[in-house]
Protein backbone atom coordinates (compact mmCIF):
# COMPACT_ATOMS: atom_id res chain seq x y z
CA UNK A 1 0.00 0.00 0.00
CA UNK A 2 1.03 3.29 -0.99
CA UNK A 3 1.49 6.10 2.33
CA UNK A 4 2.10 9.62 1.86
CA UNK A 5 5.73 8.92 2.73
CA UNK A 6 5.78 8.09 -0.98
CA UNK A 7 5.78 11.22 -1.99
CA UNK A 8 9.52 11.53 -2.06
CA UNK A 9 10.12 7.72 -3.28
CA UNK A 10 7.25 6.47 -5.77
CA UNK A 11 7.13 8.82 -9.31
CA UNK A 12 7.39 5.29 -11.62
CA UNK A 13 4.22 4.35 -13.57
CA UNK A 14 2.11 1.48 -12.00
CA UNK A 15 -0.07 -0.53 -13.53
CA UNK A 16 -3.90 1.01 -13.16
CA UNK A 17 -3.18 4.57 -11.79
CA UNK A 18 0.80 5.49 -12.17
CA UNK A 19 0.05 8.63 -14.53
CA UNK A 20 -2.24 10.26 -11.80
CA UNK A 21 0.41 9.38 -8.71
CA UNK A 22 3.50 10.99 -10.97
CA UNK A 23 0.81 13.61 -11.23
CA UNK A 24 0.36 14.04 -7.55
CA UNK A 25 4.27 13.90 -6.70
CA UNK A 26 4.92 16.13 -9.55
CA UNK A 27 2.26 18.71 -8.34
CA UNK A 28 3.57 18.55 -4.83
CA UNK A 29 7.14 18.95 -5.64
CA UNK A 30 5.97 22.13 -7.73
CA UNK A 31 4.38 23.51 -4.51
CA UNK A 32 7.50 23.37 -2.41
CA UNK A 33 9.51 25.30 -5.25
CA UNK A 34 6.70 27.79 -5.44
CA UNK A 35 7.20 27.84 -1.55
CA UNK A 36 10.74 27.75 -1.58
CA UNK A 37 11.30 30.62 -4.03
CA UNK A 38 9.03 32.97 -2.00
CA UNK A 39 5.51 32.19 -4.01
CA UNK A 40 3.86 32.29 -0.20
CA UNK A 41 6.30 34.71 1.55
CA UNK A 42 3.01 37.43 1.98
CA UNK A 43 0.62 34.93 3.34
CA UNK A 44 1.86 34.71 6.68
CA UNK A 45 2.50 31.23 7.93
CA UNK A 46 1.69 29.01 5.16
CA UNK A 47 5.28 28.71 4.30
CA UNK A 48 5.70 27.14 7.64
CA UNK A 49 3.20 25.07 7.33
CA UNK A 50 3.99 23.92 3.77
CA UNK A 51 7.81 23.21 5.42
CA UNK A 52 6.51 21.46 7.98
CA UNK A 53 4.27 19.39 6.07
CA UNK A 54 7.79 18.23 4.08
CA UNK A 55 9.35 17.47 7.31
CA UNK A 56 6.86 15.71 8.11
CA UNK A 57 7.00 13.29 4.85
CA UNK A 58 10.49 12.99 5.62
CA UNK A 59 10.14 12.10 8.73
CA UNK A 60 7.75 8.98 7.67
CA UNK A 61 9.86 8.13 4.74
CA UNK A 62 12.79 7.18 7.75
CA UNK A 63 10.24 5.85 10.32
CA UNK A 64 9.09 3.19 7.28
CA UNK A 65 11.99 2.43 5.21
CA UNK A 66 15.02 3.78 7.55
CA UNK A 67 18.14 1.45 5.15
CA UNK A 68 16.64 3.52 2.21
CA UNK A 69 16.84 7.05 4.10
CA UNK A 70 19.99 6.23 5.60
CA UNK A 71 21.47 5.34 1.92
CA UNK A 72 20.28 8.32 0.41
CA UNK A 73 22.38 10.43 3.45
CA UNK A 74 25.62 7.82 3.01
CA UNK A 75 25.22 8.71 -1.14
CA UNK A 76 24.97 12.00 -1.15
CA UNK A 77 27.02 12.47 2.24
CA UNK A 78 29.65 15.51 0.66
CA UNK A 79 26.60 18.15 0.55
CA UNK A 80 25.77 17.41 4.11
CA UNK A 81 29.07 18.97 4.97
CA UNK A 82 27.71 22.42 5.08
CA UNK A 83 24.98 21.73 7.83
CA UNK A 84 27.05 19.73 9.67
CA UNK A 85 29.30 22.70 10.12
CA UNK A 86 26.02 24.40 10.62
CA UNK A 87 25.15 22.55 13.15
CA UNK A 88 28.77 22.48 15.15
CA UNK A 89 28.61 26.56 15.19
CA UNK A 90 26.00 26.07 17.65
CA UNK A 91 29.10 25.37 20.23
CA UNK A 92 30.63 28.97 19.34
CA UNK A 93 28.15 30.77 17.62
CA UNK A 94 27.19 34.99 18.72
CA UNK A 95 23.40 33.68 18.88
CA UNK A 96 23.01 30.51 21.11
CA UNK A 97 19.29 31.04 20.69
CA UNK A 98 19.19 31.36 16.73
CA UNK A 99 21.87 29.20 15.37
CA UNK A 100 20.74 25.74 16.13
CA UNK A 101 17.46 26.21 14.75
CA UNK A 102 18.59 27.83 11.64
CA UNK A 103 21.25 24.70 11.43
CA UNK A 104 18.48 22.26 11.34
CA UNK A 105 16.43 23.65 9.47
CA UNK A 106 19.36 23.97 6.53
CA UNK A 107 19.55 20.14 7.46
CA UNK A 108 16.65 19.39 7.00
CA UNK A 109 16.23 21.68 3.45
CA UNK A 110 19.40 19.24 2.17
CA UNK A 111 17.90 16.42 3.44
CA UNK A 112 14.39 17.25 1.50
CA UNK A 113 17.30 18.10 -1.65
CA UNK A 114 18.58 14.70 -1.63
CA UNK A 115 15.19 13.15 -1.43
CA UNK A 116 13.77 14.84 -4.73
CA UNK A 117 17.16 14.15 -6.90
CA UNK A 118 16.35 10.56 -5.69
CA UNK A 119 12.98 10.58 -6.77
CA UNK A 120 12.68 12.55 -9.65
CA UNK A 121 14.88 12.98 -13.49
CA UNK A 122 15.94 16.23 -14.29
CA UNK A 123 12.74 16.39 -16.54
CA UNK A 124 10.32 16.37 -14.23
CA UNK A 125 12.26 18.20 -11.47
CA UNK A 126 11.98 20.98 -14.39
CA UNK A 127 8.74 20.18 -14.82
CA UNK A 128 7.70 20.65 -11.38
CA UNK A 129 9.71 23.87 -11.22
CA UNK A 130 8.08 25.46 -14.37
CA UNK A 131 4.70 25.18 -13.07
CA UNK A 132 5.34 26.52 -9.58
CA UNK A 133 7.30 29.52 -10.93
CA UNK A 134 4.73 29.86 -13.33
CA UNK A 135 1.58 29.64 -10.96
CA UNK A 136 3.28 32.59 -9.46
CA UNK A 137 3.41 34.59 -12.78
CA UNK A 138 -0.32 33.95 -12.80
CA UNK A 139 -1.12 34.90 -9.78
CA UNK A 140 0.63 38.04 -9.91
CA UNK A 141 -0.39 38.70 -13.13
CA UNK A 142 -4.14 38.53 -11.72
CA UNK A 143 -2.83 40.49 -8.98
CA UNK A 144 -1.47 42.97 -11.01
CA UNK A 145 -4.76 43.51 -12.40
CA UNK A 146 -7.51 42.96 -9.55
CA UNK A 147 -5.22 44.31 -6.48
CA UNK A 148 -5.96 41.98 -4.32
CA UNK A 149 -2.84 42.83 -2.42
CA UNK A 150 -1.24 45.90 -2.33
CA UNK A 151 2.37 46.45 -3.10
CA UNK A 152 4.92 45.22 -0.17
CA UNK A 153 6.67 48.03 -0.10
CA UNK A 154 6.67 51.00 -2.06
CA UNK A 155 10.23 51.08 -2.63
CA UNK A 156 10.02 48.01 -5.23
CA UNK A 157 7.17 50.07 -6.54
CA UNK A 158 3.73 47.91 -7.44
CA UNK A 159 4.86 45.63 -10.19
CA UNK A 160 5.83 42.73 -7.76
CA UNK A 161 2.43 40.69 -7.43
CA UNK A 162 2.31 38.54 -5.17
CA UNK A 163 5.74 38.49 -3.60
CA UNK A 164 7.70 40.67 -1.13
CA UNK A 165 10.01 42.20 -3.60
CA UNK A 166 10.39 42.63 -7.20
CA UNK A 167 13.52 40.19 -7.64
CA UNK A 168 11.78 37.29 -6.05
CA UNK A 169 9.04 38.16 -9.29
CA UNK A 170 11.58 38.70 -11.71
CA UNK A 171 13.36 35.50 -11.21
CA UNK A 172 10.21 33.17 -10.98
CA UNK A 173 9.49 34.84 -14.62
CA UNK A 174 13.26 33.41 -15.48
CA UNK A 175 13.01 30.23 -13.67
CA UNK A 176 9.84 29.13 -15.39
CA UNK A 177 11.30 30.40 -18.87
CA UNK A 178 14.46 28.10 -18.06
CA UNK A 179 12.63 25.20 -16.95
CA UNK A 180 10.16 25.36 -19.96
CA UNK A 181 12.85 25.33 -22.24
CA UNK A 182 14.67 22.55 -20.49
CA UNK A 183 11.68 20.24 -20.41
CA UNK A 184 10.72 20.87 -23.63
CA UNK A 185 14.05 20.03 -25.08
CA UNK A 186 13.53 16.18 -24.40
CA UNK A 187 11.11 16.31 -27.15
CA UNK A 188 12.86 18.87 -29.49
CA UNK A 189 10.54 21.78 -28.76
CA UNK A 190 12.54 23.75 -26.92
CA UNK A 191 10.99 26.62 -29.54
CA UNK A 192 7.92 27.10 -27.47
CA UNK A 193 10.03 27.67 -24.19
CA UNK A 194 11.82 30.24 -25.68
CA UNK A 195 8.44 31.90 -26.93
CA UNK A 196 6.96 31.85 -23.89
CA UNK A 197 10.31 33.74 -22.66
CA UNK A 198 9.63 36.48 -24.52
CA UNK A 199 5.35 36.57 -23.65
CA UNK A 200 6.87 37.06 -19.83
CA UNK A 201 9.75 38.96 -20.51
CA UNK A 202 7.98 42.74 -19.41
CA UNK A 203 7.94 41.09 -16.10
CA UNK A 204 10.79 40.76 -15.87
CA UNK A 205 12.11 44.11 -17.63
CA UNK A 206 9.65 46.01 -15.33
CA UNK A 207 10.77 44.74 -12.44
CA UNK A 208 13.55 46.35 -12.60
CA UNK A 209 16.28 43.69 -11.14
CA UNK A 210 19.29 44.05 -12.63
CA UNK A 211 20.46 40.28 -10.62
CA UNK A 212 16.93 38.67 -12.47
CA UNK A 213 17.51 40.11 -15.89
CA UNK A 214 20.84 38.32 -15.65
CA UNK A 215 19.41 35.55 -14.87
CA UNK A 216 18.48 35.02 -18.83
CA UNK A 217 22.21 34.22 -19.46
CA UNK A 218 21.49 30.71 -17.99
CA UNK A 219 18.21 30.82 -21.34
CA UNK A 220 20.73 31.75 -23.50
CA UNK A 221 23.43 29.33 -22.61
CA UNK A 222 20.96 26.28 -22.88
CA UNK A 223 19.52 27.39 -26.29
CA UNK A 224 23.18 27.45 -27.15
CA UNK A 225 23.90 24.52 -25.90
CA UNK A 226 21.07 22.88 -27.67
CA UNK A 227 22.16 23.82 -30.83
CA UNK A 228 25.17 22.98 -30.43
CA UNK A 229 23.81 19.49 -29.44
CA UNK A 230 22.38 18.90 -32.83
CA UNK A 231 25.69 19.28 -34.72
CA UNK A 232 27.76 16.90 -35.82
CA UNK A 233 29.43 14.90 -32.58
CA UNK A 234 33.25 16.12 -33.28
CA UNK A 235 32.33 19.29 -34.33
CA UNK A 236 29.67 19.25 -31.46
CA UNK A 237 32.37 18.63 -29.43
CA UNK A 238 35.03 21.48 -30.72
CA UNK A 239 32.19 23.81 -30.74
CA UNK A 240 31.71 23.42 -26.73
CA UNK A 241 35.07 23.18 -25.87
CA UNK A 242 35.46 26.90 -27.51
CA UNK A 243 32.11 28.15 -25.99
CA UNK A 244 32.67 26.30 -22.82
CA UNK A 245 36.27 28.26 -22.57
CA UNK A 246 34.91 31.73 -23.64
CA UNK A 247 32.22 31.45 -20.52
CA UNK A 248 34.82 30.65 -17.91
CA UNK A 249 37.33 33.61 -19.04
CA UNK A 250 34.37 36.03 -19.49
CA UNK A 251 33.44 34.42 -15.91
CA UNK A 252 37.04 34.94 -14.55
CA UNK A 253 37.00 38.84 -16.06
CA UNK A 254 33.99 39.55 -14.54
CA UNK A 255 35.23 38.06 -11.01
CA UNK A 256 38.53 40.04 -11.47
CA UNK A 257 37.04 43.26 -12.31
CA UNK A 258 33.60 42.76 -10.83
CA UNK A 259 32.74 46.02 -9.07
CA UNK A 260 33.98 48.28 -12.09
CA UNK A 261 31.50 45.92 -14.75
CA UNK A 262 28.91 46.02 -12.63
CA UNK A 263 29.18 49.56 -11.88
CA UNK A 264 29.30 50.31 -15.96
CA UNK A 265 26.50 48.40 -16.75
CA UNK A 266 23.92 50.08 -13.46
CA UNK A 267 25.23 53.60 -15.16
CA UNK A 268 23.45 52.25 -18.05
CA UNK A 269 20.36 51.29 -17.00
CA UNK A 270 20.36 53.99 -14.59
CA UNK A 271 21.08 52.37 -11.05
CA UNK A 272 22.89 52.96 -8.39
CA UNK A 273 26.21 51.99 -8.48
CA UNK A 274 26.97 50.52 -4.97
CA UNK A 275 24.54 47.79 -6.14
CA UNK A 276 21.41 48.96 -4.35
CA UNK A 277 23.41 49.22 -0.84
CA UNK A 278 25.29 45.59 -1.61
CA UNK A 279 28.94 47.49 -1.22
CA UNK A 280 28.27 48.65 2.03
CA UNK A 281 27.18 45.09 3.08
CA UNK A 282 29.84 43.51 1.39
CA UNK A 283 32.53 45.68 2.76
CA UNK A 284 30.73 44.94 6.31
CA UNK A 285 31.12 40.89 5.98
CA UNK A 286 34.86 41.28 4.79
CA UNK A 287 35.58 43.18 8.32
CA UNK A 288 33.83 40.52 10.54
CA UNK A 289 35.06 37.57 8.73
CA UNK A 290 38.31 39.36 9.41
CA UNK A 291 37.64 39.44 12.86
CA UNK A 292 36.52 35.63 12.79
CA UNK A 293 38.55 34.12 9.90
CA UNK A 294 38.51 30.69 11.22
CA UNK A 295 35.26 29.18 12.73
CA UNK A 296 32.74 32.47 11.67
CA UNK A 297 30.63 33.84 14.35
CA UNK A 298 28.16 31.20 13.49
CA UNK A 299 25.90 30.17 11.31
CA UNK A 300 22.65 32.98 10.66
CA UNK A 301 23.63 34.38 14.00
CA UNK A 302 25.42 37.43 12.28
CA UNK A 303 21.84 39.57 11.87
CA UNK A 304 20.12 37.89 15.22
CA UNK A 305 23.04 38.29 18.04
CA UNK A 306 23.20 41.04 20.46
CA UNK A 307 26.98 41.23 19.37
CA UNK A 308 26.43 42.77 15.95
CA UNK A 309 23.26 44.62 16.89
CA UNK A 310 24.85 48.31 16.53
CA UNK A 311 26.24 47.19 13.12
CA UNK A 312 22.80 45.46 12.02
CA UNK A 313 20.74 48.93 12.83
CA UNK A 314 23.29 50.75 10.70
CA UNK A 315 21.91 48.64 7.90
CA UNK A 316 18.91 49.02 8.69
CA UNK A 317 19.06 52.90 8.17
CA UNK A 318 21.57 53.52 5.47
CA UNK A 319 20.71 50.58 3.37
CA UNK A 320 17.29 48.96 3.66
CA UNK A 321 15.34 47.59 7.08
CA UNK A 322 14.51 45.01 5.86
CA UNK A 323 18.22 43.46 4.98
CA UNK A 324 18.92 40.57 7.46
CA UNK A 325 22.04 38.64 4.60
CA UNK A 326 24.58 40.06 3.08
CA UNK A 327 23.67 39.89 -0.70
CA UNK A 328 26.44 37.46 -1.46
CA UNK A 329 26.40 33.42 -1.00
CA UNK A 330 30.03 33.01 -0.24
CA UNK A 331 30.64 36.33 2.27
CA UNK A 332 27.82 34.52 4.10
CA UNK A 333 29.42 31.46 4.30
CA UNK A 334 32.40 32.98 5.26
CA UNK A 335 31.26 34.97 8.43
CA UNK A 336 29.01 32.66 9.18
CA UNK A 337 31.20 29.49 9.40
CA UNK A 338 34.55 30.97 8.94
CA UNK A 339 37.61 29.50 6.21
CA UNK A 340 35.95 26.30 6.13
CA UNK A 341 32.15 27.33 5.54
CA UNK A 342 33.63 29.31 2.43
CA UNK A 343 35.67 26.31 0.95
CA UNK A 344 33.02 24.00 1.34
CA UNK A 345 30.80 26.63 -0.53
CA UNK A 346 32.84 27.11 -3.40
CA UNK A 347 33.67 23.26 -3.35
CA UNK A 348 29.94 22.79 -3.85
CA UNK A 349 29.87 24.93 -7.21
CA UNK A 350 33.48 23.65 -8.53
CA UNK A 351 32.52 19.79 -8.20
CA UNK A 352 29.69 19.82 -10.47
CA UNK A 353 30.95 22.47 -12.57
CA UNK A 354 34.02 20.08 -13.61
CA UNK A 355 31.27 17.12 -13.50
CA UNK A 356 28.75 18.39 -16.20
CA UNK A 357 31.67 20.45 -18.20
CA UNK A 358 32.92 16.71 -18.35
CA UNK A 359 29.50 15.05 -19.15
CA UNK A 360 28.65 17.55 -22.34
CA UNK A 361 31.95 17.49 -23.94
CA UNK A 362 31.95 13.79 -23.65
CA UNK A 363 28.34 12.53 -23.94
CA UNK A 364 26.10 15.35 -25.09
CA UNK A 365 24.38 14.65 -22.43
CA UNK A 366 20.88 16.85 -22.09
CA UNK A 367 20.49 16.43 -18.53
CA UNK A 368 23.95 17.58 -17.62
CA UNK A 369 23.33 20.69 -20.41
CA UNK A 370 20.67 22.04 -18.24
CA UNK A 371 22.39 21.90 -14.98
CA UNK A 372 25.39 23.28 -16.55
CA UNK A 373 23.54 25.87 -17.60
CA UNK A 374 21.54 26.87 -14.53
CA UNK A 375 24.57 26.27 -12.02
CA UNK A 376 27.40 28.57 -14.01
CA UNK A 377 24.68 31.32 -14.72
CA UNK A 378 21.83 31.52 -12.78
CA UNK A 379 22.81 29.67 -9.80
CA UNK A 380 25.99 31.54 -9.55
CA UNK A 381 24.63 34.64 -10.01
CA UNK A 382 22.34 34.59 -7.33
CA UNK A 383 24.68 33.22 -4.93
CA UNK A 384 27.28 36.39 -5.93
CA UNK A 385 24.19 39.21 -5.62
CA UNK A 386 21.75 37.54 -3.11
CA UNK A 387 22.23 36.21 0.41
CA UNK A 388 19.45 33.50 -0.34
CA UNK A 389 21.89 31.17 -2.09
CA UNK A 390 23.03 30.19 1.74
CA UNK A 391 20.34 30.25 3.79
CA UNK A 392 17.81 27.17 5.30
CA UNK A 393 14.92 26.66 2.94
CA UNK A 394 16.52 28.62 0.27
CA UNK A 395 15.29 27.25 -3.62
CA UNK A 396 18.55 28.41 -4.52
CA UNK A 397 20.21 26.43 -2.11
CA UNK A 398 18.39 23.37 -2.95
CA UNK A 399 19.05 23.84 -6.77
CA UNK A 400 22.57 24.12 -5.75
CA UNK A 401 22.46 20.93 -4.20
CA UNK A 402 20.38 19.52 -6.49
CA UNK A 403 23.06 20.22 -9.48
CA UNK A 404 25.13 18.38 -7.29
CA UNK A 405 23.68 15.77 -6.78
CA UNK A 406 22.88 15.37 -10.40
CA UNK A 407 26.00 15.86 -11.56
CA UNK A 408 27.20 13.27 -9.79
CA UNK A 409 24.70 10.68 -10.41
CA UNK A 410 22.91 11.19 -13.93
CA UNK A 411 25.01 13.56 -16.00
Amino acid sequence: MTTGAAVFTTTQNVEGRGIRWSTITITLCALLFFTMLDGFARFGRVPSLVWMAAYIVVFATFIQRPAYSLNIILRAWPVFLIPALALLSTFWTAAPMRTPLAATQLFMTVLIATHIARAFTTRQVMLALFLGQAAGLVISALNIGVGFMPAHNPINGTLIGIYGHKTALGYSAILSSFALTAWLAYDGKEVWGIGYAILVSPMVFLSQSSTAMAGYSALAMLCALLFLRRMPSLSARRFLFGFAMIVMVGTLVMAINFTTLSATFLNAIGKNTTLTGRTVLWDMAMTTWGENPFLGVGFGAFWQSDVYALDVSFVHAYVDDRVDGFHNAFLESAVALGALGIILLIAMVVIPLMRLMYAVFVYLSLDAMIWLSLLVTYIWVAMMFQDVGFKQHSGNYVLLTLSYLFAKSRA
